[in-house]
């Protein structure tokens, strides 16, 4: 393979990268929006680094150069890796996790392919790659659009269920990200195109859809951001052609800002996609949640100062320094894995080192923006994109499409700045010297393609299929692919087995039993311990395995005491997480220990009282301890502090605790109808049929009780082979019903 024809193929794959990882998806796997993306991103930038290496070896001119942002870029991810190396959990650095999948290797991928291109100079046409890198973010800008609230054109495709799409990226705050960046390229391409061709109408198309789309996805910082970065190029143009108009431009924002701000309450606002967002801008709201996250971040910082907790490790500091108040409603507000702000991200978990490396690497970028370049165009909107990225990382994290934008730009950056130097590479010729290196690198980097990308997609194939053979209620199939899913030993097995053992669970709580229950159960116990000890400084997995083990405590009558200990070791990691003493009081309460339960749950009270979450759990216990009084008391207090049924089991078990320990048969009833509202399963809406049909027997609506059961013998029921047939018998033949 000749040097012309490696250069050929580098490019192809350049453009192929750009447009797929940002567009391709794939529904039918788990986390359809990242793993595909990430697995596609990787093979493409692992074909471009070992072509780029064959080059370099055999071409003087390509090797990579001393540059000051080559060497502050890797100077910032050895940092990284090094504190890493002495991290918590190194496994977890290396590859995160598949919701994001932004590891180290990950990492290392954006660094070498940065390399890669700044190293090929000329031969790598910026002005074309950016041109199709806005015709990408046109398409991921439509995406949205056509998904935003009414419009239904592509609802079934990227599954919108709120106000705020996130398209091809699944998540708003990925999207913005990704277009904040494509904004800015675009108005560089706009200004730098000298006539109207397609690259300029491309580069205005993109412009409108982006600006449209990004406030459509009502992500504050990415929308503060882009206000702000433009502002900085509109006052850097301004400043250098006239200072009046510059005083003007000034004048001109503070007015707009002031505007906003005194009329926030207006109407007016709500109509205009994204600003409703900032006008409703709640310092005792989400942004109180922000600062008692960014607390506990600092006191994990100040713990291990140095190197930090090791990347993508974040939750290991913060779950020492969980605060009680960031509790609202459900157990889930308490799940925080980022800090949403990139400066307390990079110090917590790599230390001030880190933090200190990648503003090196920040200030960096901004002397190649203002030292380096003679083009004010070029200074205006660069210095723009730069205030940009650095505000949204203050209340954001980056992910694989800022990722993705923040390298390129930087390759770009990097080869104007060795142009300016004259030391770019010249090609010379069609040289054919090592003919078979390519073909060998080629083979080489199929490796880990296959053996980690390709893996890990079909993993996660087999396992979302599994989890809707689950749905389904076919557990034999479920089962069967769990198991394939396991054995392609995918980087992200551990998170399979997780799901594997919830999903085992949930089932036997919503009595679907899966095959040879009383060998799958230890051999998940078992898989699942060895989890733990990969991961054995995350309260979480001890959680995971105490709740399991209480779930199915019948198979082994140690379970109880193993889950109490296992609870005791995340309390030890977590000391002030309510959820952990509500499973250390379902566990007491299994035991028969119904004090110690009822003590537990007060305690988890007492950390947080305005916290929904306990007090719903807490009357749940009221009830089934036979205090119904302090069961609805403490029912309605979560109702008032916002926490409602969240699922259909939650609001039968509610109803049935409400009709048969506290006989308010109409209190059963609403639960019943709101658990019906919620869709579940046919399995369960039968049962929940059942069960409301006999409350409004009790609660004496007969004749609405005559309708449900003929509606659920219509269905097929056989009602003279359930249970509780015997208890039934003598409404049934009271109201009329044959069974």
């Amino acid at each position: 393979m000749s040097e012309k024809t490696i250069l050929n193929f580098i490019r192809t794959v350049v453009y192929a990268m750009i447009v797929a990882v940002p567009l391709v998806f794939a529904l039918n796997t788990m986390f359809p929006f990242i793993i595909v993306k990430s697995a596609l991103f990787q093979s493409l930038a692992e074909i471009i680094i070992g072509l780029w290496g064959v080059l370099a070896i055999t071409h003087r001119e390509y090797r990579p150069q001393r540059t000051p942002l080559a060497m502050a870029l890797f100077g910032f991810l050895a940092v990284l890796t090094f504190a890493s190396l002495f991290g918590k959990d190194f496994f977890s650095s290396l590859w995160s996790m598949p919701a994001r999948g932004l590891g180290l290797v990950s990492l290392w991928h954006f660094g070498l392919l940065f390399l890669a291109l700044a190293s090929l100079g000329k031969q790598i046409d910026f002005r074309k790659v950016f041109t199709v890198s806005v015709a990408t973010s046109i398409v991921a800008s439509a995406s949205a659009l056509l998904t935003y609230k009414d419009s239904y054109l592509f609802i079934n495709f990227f599954k919108v269920e709120d106000s705020r799409p996130g398209g091809v990226f699944g998540n708003p705050t990925f999207l913005a990200g990704y277009l904040l960046f494509n904004i800015f390229i675009a108005l560089w391409t706009l200004v730098k195109e000298e006539q109207w061709r397609a690259a300029k109408v491309i580069s205005l198309t993109g412009i409108i859809l982006g600006v449209a789309a990004l406030f459509n996805t009502q992500t504050r910082g990415d929308m503060i951001a882009l206000v702000m970065g433009l502002a900085v190029v509109l006052a850097s143009w301004s400043w250098r052609r006239n200072s009046f108009v510059f005083v003007l431009v000034a004048i001109l924002l503070s007015a707009g800002a002031f505007v906003v701000t005194v009329s926030k309450n207006a109407h007016f606002w709500g109509s205009i996609p994204g600003v409703v967002r900032l006008t409703s801008f709640d310092l005792s709201g989400s942004f109180a949640t922000r600062l008692l996250v960014w607390r506990s971040a600092w006191q994990a910082f100040l713990d291990r100062p140095l190197l930090g907790w090791g990347w993508e490790n974040y939750n290991l500091g913060f779950q020492h320094y969980y605060g009680p108040m960031l509790l609202k409603n459900s157990f889930q507000d308490t799940v925080f894995d980022k800090p949403h702000n990139l400066y307390l991200e990079y110090v917590v978990t790599g230390g001030a080192l880190t933090l200190l490396a990648y503003l090196a690497l920040m200030g960096v970028l901004l002397y190649y923006v203002l030292l380096r370049s003679n083009d004010n165009r070029y200074k205006a909107i660069m210095l723009g994109l730069w205030v940009a990225y650095f505000v949204r990382s203050l209340v954001i994290f980056d992910t694989i499409g800022t990722y993705l934008m923040f390298f390129l730009v930087a390759a770009w950056m990097d080869t104007r700045y060795r142009q300016q130097r004259g030391e770019l590479p010249q090609q010379h010729g069609n040289h054919s010297s090592a003919r078979m290196m390519p073909w060998i690198a080629l083979a080489l980097v199929a490796i880990p393609i296959y053996f980690v990308n390709w893996r890990m997609v079909y993993a996660s194939y087999l396992e979302h299929s599994a989890a809707n053979y689950y749905l389904l209620k076919r557990p034999q199939e479920s089962l069967a692919l769990f198991q394939e899913a396991l054995e392609q030993n995918s980087i992200y097995r551990d998170y399979t087995m997780e799901n594997f053992a919830s999903v085992v669970k949930q089932s036997y709580a919503e009595g679907m039993m899966y095959p040879e229950l009383q060998n799958l159960v230890p051999y998940l116990v078992r898989e699942m311990e060895e989890v733990q000890k990969r991961h054995r400084d995350y309260y979480f997995y001890y959680l995971f395995l105490a709740e399991f083990k209480n779930q199915f405590h019948q198979f082994n009558r140690s379970y109880l005491q193993e889950a109490s200990a296992l609870a005791e070791k995340a309390v030890a990691l977590s000391p002030n997480r309510q959820q952990i003493y509500y499973v250390m009081a379902k566990t007491k309460l299994l035991a028969g220990d119904r004090d110690a339960a009822y003590a537990l749950l007060q305690k988890t009270i007492a950390l947080n009282p305005a916290a929904g979450d306990p007090h719903f759990y807490f009357g749940i216990l009221a009830y089934e301890r036979g205090d119904a009084e302090v069961g609805r008391k403490e029912i309605a207090r979560a109702k008032e502090l916002g926490r409602v049924p969240n699922s259909p089991e939650e609001a039968e078990a509610l109803g049935s605790l409400a009709g048969d320990i506290a006989h308010n048969y109409a209190e059963a009833i609403a639960y019943y109808q709101l658990a019906l509202a919620m869709k579940p399963a046919d399995t369960l809406a039968n049962m929940i049929k059942l069960r409301l049909a006999i409350a409004y027997y009790f609660n004496g609506v007969k004749g609405s009780a005559r309708d449900l059961f003929n509606e659920i013998t219509a269905s097929g029921t056989n009602l003279k082979a359930l249970a509780i047939f015997p208890l039934i018998r003598p409404m049934l033949d009271e109201i009329g019903i044959v069974y």
